[in-house]
């Protein structure tokens, strides 16, 4: 499904690369993509809190009273980006620094922007469900109906209908996700249907601890589960239009933004199975088991390598060149410095699969707290690296956008490998403390 979803961004590239002036088209198309993924970015975890909280009648309510009190509010801060010259001006021309054809372009990009919190939202409250209900294969089903849809209109409505490309792209990024929101429904209530079952039992699981009343889910206890989850994953997208920023600041950041854009879809098409190996090790890795641990290892490593060697097989080989320039239809001064950065994503896949691999581990000992402090080690260092490369080297924004990504990736997966040794590390005993064998129960 990862697969999927990175393939459509891909698509909606490579259907704005043929319109007129594609620099200007991507780059307003990036800019507001970020702006409003960022904005509704706690969506995001819908679907992990509706598998975790989903028991009876009253959670199903309260977890879906509350995706509709968010959507409506990520809807609301969106329109009023979108909508409100200042706060227009503010983001896209003081925050984002975008200015003439290009400013435009986002501006009317952001217009279809507020809708996405209403797909996202709801996709994501429907997906959570068909996992509870063992539903699994409507996930992929439902994403590749909404590629379908992407293929038809980016290349053979969106060309004829007259508008401009950044907002054909908008139309294209929502509609996809409308598509796959409506798919997941239909599925879901055919699986219901099927399995006569329903999300709506009175009985309730035994209470687990004080943000529970008698078994059932309380206001309380639904915060202190979201709310952490929300911050994190804000951490881990706030990059996005972070590096967008510096980039609009260099030399031609019409070509910038759109290079970078580029790369970063078909670099993350090809990182993003290597960001679902956690489950692996969270699975099958047995600390006290040397042959487990060694045999995860090394599955991890030629899953690296495999996806390392195809990012080099883009990034470095005519093949790369003919793909953008050919079936993505990139101009070449777009096309060169869009491979150039691809190179950097032979680090980010090595780094990401160690990554992966740690927090597999640190889930499975319940030891998360060092996750989001690499995440935020990493946001700082990317940071400093644009910095450093717009006062040097502001020509080559794109490819400094790319090297800090790749070095955030590295130190992020370095902090973590230090987290869980010294997580690992015994800690001594109070005096006459009972020691218990490794296996024990627990």
């Amino acid at each position: 499904m990862v697969a999927l979803i990175t393939v459509t961004h891909s698509i909606i590239d490579a259907g704005l690369a043929r319109f007129p002036r594609p620099e200007e088209v991507l780059a307003g198309y990036a800019v507001a993509k970020s702006i409003a993924t960022v904005l509704e970015n706690p969506l995001f975890m819908v679907r992990q809190t509706t598998v975790a909280l989903v028991k009876d009648r009253r959670s199903y309510h309260m977890v879906r009273t509350s995706v509709l009190g968010l959507t409506l509010f990520f809807c609301g801060l969106i329109a009023a980006v979108a909508y409100i010259p200042p706060l227009t001006q503010l983001f896209l021309r003081e925050i984002m620094g975008l200015e003439g054809a290009a400013f435009a372009q986002a501006r009317s990009a952001l217009a279809l922007m507020p809708f996405l919190p209403i797909a996202t939202g709801w996709r994501n409250f429907q997906q959570g469900l068909a996992i509870l209900r063992e539903g699994n294969d409507l996930l992929p089903v439902a994403t590749l109906f909404r590629l379908l849809y992407l293929v038809v209109f980016m290349f053979g409505v969106a060309p004829h209908l007259g508008i401009g490309g950044a907002l054909a792209g908008s139309a294209g990024f929502v509609g996809g996700l409308v598509v796959e929101m409506l798919v997941m429904a239909l599925g879901l209530r055919v699986l219901l249907r099927r399995q006569k079952a329903d999300f709506l039992s009175e009985e309730a699981p035994p209470a687990k601890d004080e943000s529970e009343e008698g078994g059932r889910l309380t206001w309380r206890g639904l915060a202190e589960f979201f709310v952490p989850l929300a911050l994190t994953s804000l951490i881990m997208t706030g990059t996005l239009p972070l590096v967008n920023g510096f980039i609009a600041r260099g030399h031609l950041p019409e070509v910038a933004l759109a290079a970078y854009a580029v790369a970063l879809s078909v670099g993350n098409t090809l990182v993003n199975p290597i960001n679902m190996l956690h489950q692996v090790s969270l699975a099958f890795v047995d600390p006290s088991d040397p042959r487990s641990v060694a045999r995860v290892r090394s599955f991890f490593a030629r899953v690296a390598l495999f996806f390392a060697a195809l990012i080099a097989l883009v990034a470095f080989t005519p093949f790369g060149t003919w793909l953008l320039l050919g079936p993505m239809g990139l101009p070449p001064r777009v096309a060169a410095p869009a491979q150039s950065c691809l190179g950097f994503f032979i680090l980010i896949a090595l780094a990401s699969a160690v990554r992966e691999y740690v927090w597999g581990v640190l889930l499975q000992a319940r030891r998360t707290g060092g996750i989001g402090g690499a995440k935020a080690a990493t946001t700082l260092v990317m940071a400093v690296i644009l910095a450093g490369g717009l006062a040097l080297y502001p020509g080559h924004m794109a490819i400094v956008a790319a090297a800090s990504l790749a070095a955030g990736a590295i130190v992020e997966a370095a902090l973590l490998v230090g987290y869980t040794r010294q997580a690992a590390r015994p800690r001594q005993a109070p005096p006459g403390a009972k020691l218990t064998a490794p296996g024990a129960a627990r």
